[in-house]
């Protein structure tokens, strides 16, 4: 399950009925607009595709507890891929 606080949201609420993981990810809302592709976030299309580049070489590692091959990444799209336009937090 993902959630996401906006700015402002000064506390959440968490339950689970069994064991669980929380992962928390927080701080100021990033300044740069963002590139996004497939898997991957970056501030630019040559990090996108020095990523892309990464993880068809295995570089990324082995995802604990996926059963069969790691997933082909497409092929990028022709031209460079563009940085979002900021939403409403800013970004």
């Amino acid at each position: 399950m993902l959630a996401h606080l906006p700015v402002g949201v000064p506390s959440i609420t968490v339950s689970a009925s069994g064991p669980s993981r929380l992962f928390i990810v927080g701080g100021i809302p990033l300044g740069d607009r963002l590139v996004m592709w497939w898997n991957f976030v970056a501030r630019t299309n040559e990090e996108i595709v020095t990523a892309r580049n990464a993880w068809v070489a295995g570089a990324f590692g082995e995802v604990r507890g996926y059963i069969g091959e790691p997933l082909a990444a497409p092929p990028l799209p022709p031209g460079d891929l563009k940085p979002r336009l900021r939403n409403n937090y800013g970004q």
